[in-house]
């Protein structure tokens, strides 16, 4: 019989043994008690591991906005649309360069704004940093 070594304990722990070479350590555990103490001492160990394994809890690092709505409802892009065709409509009934001039710059200074404030209102977007750890956004 060849010696028993502790990785093939730790197998006939696990029961991944094949069935002779198992017959032949339950023979050699019921001959020799450091051998039973040894198993002991694995089996021990690995109740431990199962137990520490079964009470870990993960803590996901990322975390989740809560906010649903979207700031810029399809209401009041349908009121900026409507009011910039009125900015662009009135130089052609005034007929005036100034005029058009002036309002010409109002609707694009609106249409900036709305999409400005667009851009500003979108939930944050987590990134990696050079060492690849998920960077958070600052503020929730």
């Amino acid at each position: 019989m060849n010696p028993i070594e502790r990785d093939e304990l730790s197998a006939y722990l696990d029961g991944e043994l094949a069935a002779q070479r198992r017959q032949e350590i339950q023979g050699a555990l019921a001959n020799s008690a450091a051998l039973r103490e040894e198993l002991q001492r694995l089996t021990s160990a690995d109740s431990q591991w199962r137990a520490a394994a079964r009470s870990a809890v993960f803590e996901p690092q990322v975390r989740l906005r809560t906010q649903t709505s979207v700031g810029f409802s399809l209401g009041r892009a349908l009121l900026c649309v409507l009011l910039l065709l009125a900015i662009r409509a009135l130089p052609k009934l005034a007929n005036t360069v100034a005029l058009a001039l002036g309002l010409n710059a109002l609707a694009l200074a609106l249409a900036l704004t709305a999409v400005s404030y667009w851009i500003l209102s979108r939930p944050p977007r987590y990134g990696c940093n050079t060492a690849g750890t998920v960077t958070e956004p600052s503020s929730f």
